[in-house]
């Protein structure tokens, strides 16, 4: 009856020991489970960040078209009003030669 009590004793003892363990590795698992969660939120913050810094520069790139466009209306105004400095001179140059000559 003794050794009956003593195995019983034993396994509530191992049993005991399984418990503690399993104590252990419950609580290292919330530990990791609450370090993947705030990894989470934290990449879940940062792709919120890369979205509105990808809407930027959608608007970027946008506005950079336009500036674009009106560079080149610009330097196409420019060409035309240097044509026609050039075509003035031109006359300009032309009417002084033909007066110095009378």
């Amino acid at each position: 009856m003794i050794e009956q009590v003593q195995q019983l004793e034993g396994r509530v003892e191992n049993l005991l020991r399984l418990l503690d363990k399993a104590r252990q590795v419950n609580g290292q698992l919330r530990q990791e489970n609450q370090a993947l969660r705030d990894k989470l939120a934290e990449l879940e913050g940062v792709k919120a960040e890369n979205g509105q810094l990808n809407t930027q520069i959608r608007q970027l790139e946008s506005e950079m078209e336009g500036m674009a466009g009106r560079e080149s209306q610009i330097r196409e105004r420019l060409r035309t009003i240097l044509g026609k400095i050039d075509s003035i001179e031109s006359e300009i140059n032309s009417g002084d030669g033909s007066e110095k000559m009378l």
